[in-house]
This record gives C-alpha cells, sequence and structure tokens, in this order.
C-alpha cells in the first residue's frame, strides 16, 4: 500500500501545474474561509461524537466500557475522512 502512495505521490509532484495555486493561499479571504471550513468540520465532528455518546449510554444503556468499545472505531472513519 505504501508503494502505491508513493507512486501516486511522485505523478502528482511531476506535473507542471499545481491543483491549487500558492498564491491563493496569500489573500486573505481565501484563508480565513479554509480557516472557518476547517472549524465547523471540528465543531460538527466534535458534536456528532458528543451526542452519539449519550445516545449510547443514556438511550440504549450501555456501560461506558461497552460505549467505548463502540466508539472507538469512529475515531478512524472520522480522522480519515478530512
Amino acid at each position: 500500500m505504501h508503494a502505491v502512495n508513493f507512486i501516486a505521490l511522485r505523478c502528482k509532484a511531476s506535473r507542471q501545474t499545481p491543483l491549487l495555486n500558492p498564491i491563493l493561499l496569500g489573500h486573505s479571504a481565501f484563508s480565513d474561509g479554509n480557516l472557518s471550513s476547517s472549524h465547523m468540520y471540528f465543531i460538527v465532528c466534535f458534536s456528532f461524537i458528543f451526542m452519539f455518546l449519550q445516545y449510547l449510554q443514556f438511550i440504549r444503556n450501555d456501560s461506558p466500557l461497552e460505549t467505548a468499545c463502540t466508539i472507538f472505531p469512529l475515531a478512524f472513519g472520522l480522522t480519515s475522512s478530512k
């Protein structure tokens, strides 16, 4: 799997034109919009996890250990989705 990622990275690095023009990062409107979307992603993910934990413990009556085991795989999915 690492070899496939390495080859894909090398192909992207060999392009003459980047997918995102680096000059755009100097514009404050673009940078601020990018930063605010990152904050919104964090807030939504945190809220979802918090409400899901409440649901598991108070509605389904799972113990804290069962809740932790249930939500553990979700952490990998949320961190890799961004």
